[in-house]
């Protein structure tokens, strides 16, 4: 997901705007997660609801509030990519219904290497149901955490909440592009700590402004368009556009002809997706108050009940 290869270009930069904090840096804070991802993540281990409560006893452990987003509808010219993951979705499964069927005639070493080809095909067609949703939900409901549901994707309402909130958790590189300031990734619920990229930094050490940034993580490629080239090569062309006094990035390739007219006007219409619209990010959904709220302690306990999961 997000602008290709972007997280291997910030990597690259290896500096001081990258690091690795623990949680107990931020009681406090607020915070907002980009919970997608998570929902996948944790439901390929086969300990969704666990997994969700262990995240938000860390969270309240340490006195931080989040506010957890839900995905809403997907933009329309978002539909060829999600049916394109889709259909890789039918075909992993396809080849896992296969290769599952002859599993009895493998033993030994083989065996144990078709099984893990079992295991990475699984992970491919995970799907996280309105079930799972719900029951996340009512989770998070009786143990006081605050969430809400977007008009569009999660990501679009975290960057609007940047001036709310101290940093969003996700594993989304497009997050970056929405300017949020702060950003938590790599969230690990056995050692209790984020990896910490601080935008500010990073676009210093980029010398570039946001609008510099998001055009050219438009240029590299996305869940909406493709690219030839990657953010590497048009990172060199940036460098040789800050030579110049044109303003505009996308402008310069156009004239220089580093890219065509329509990959001009796609990339011009990409810029206001990643632009929120209005100054008020709860337009049209219930607004939702950021702070952890008091746990229903019953509810809770039957709801872990359910699933066999011990209380501490």
């Amino acid at each position: 997901m997000g602008i290709h290869l972007l997280q291997t270009f910030i990597a690259s930069l290896n500096d001081s705007s990258i690091k690795e904090q623990h949680l107990r840096e931020f009681s406090n804070k607020k915070i907002t997660v980009d919970i997608s991802i998570y929902l996948y993540r944790f439901k390929e281990t086969g300990n969704l609801l666990e997994n969700i409560y262990l995240m938000c006893s860390i969270f309240r452990y340490y006195n931080i509030h989040a506010l957890f987003i839900f995905d809403g509808k997907y933009l329309t010219n978002k539909n060829e990519t999600m049916r394109k993951r889709e259909e890789s979705k039918k075909q992993a499964k396809k080849k896992f219904n296969a290769i599952k069927e002859n599993l009895r005639n493998y033993n030994g070493d083989c065996r144990v290497k078709i099984e893990m080809q079992l295991d990475t095909l699984r992970k491919q067609f995970i799907t996280v149901t309105k079930e799972d949703v719900k029951n996340v939900k009512d989770l998070l409901d009786v143990y006081g955490m605050a969430y809400v549901s977007a008009k569009h994707e999660a990501d679009e309402l975290c960057g609007a909440l940047n001036k709310e909130v101290y940093a969003c958790l996700t594993e989304d590189t497009d997050i970056m592009v929405y300017g949020c300031k702060r950003i938590f990734r790599y969230f690990s619920l056995m050692k209790h700590t984020v990896v910490v990229y601080d935008m500010t930094l990073i676009l210093n050490n980029l010398n570039m402004g946001l609008s510099d940034f998001q055009e050219l993580c438009i240029c590299s490629g996305n869940d909406y368009i493709t690219s030839k080239k990657n953010i590497f090569y048009y990172y060199d062309l940036f460098k040789q556009y800050k030579k110049t006094t044109q303003p505009g990035f996308l402008d310069w390739l156009l004239q220089r002809r580093y890219i065509s007219l329509q990959e001009y006007h796609e990339r011009l219409g990409l810029i206001d997706i990643y632009t929120f619209k209005t100054h008020d990010p709860f337009e049209g959904i219930p607004y939702t108050l950021i702070k952890n709220k008091r746990v229903n302690k019953r509810k809770l306990l039957g709801i872990l009940g359910t699933i066999g999961f011990i209380f501490p």
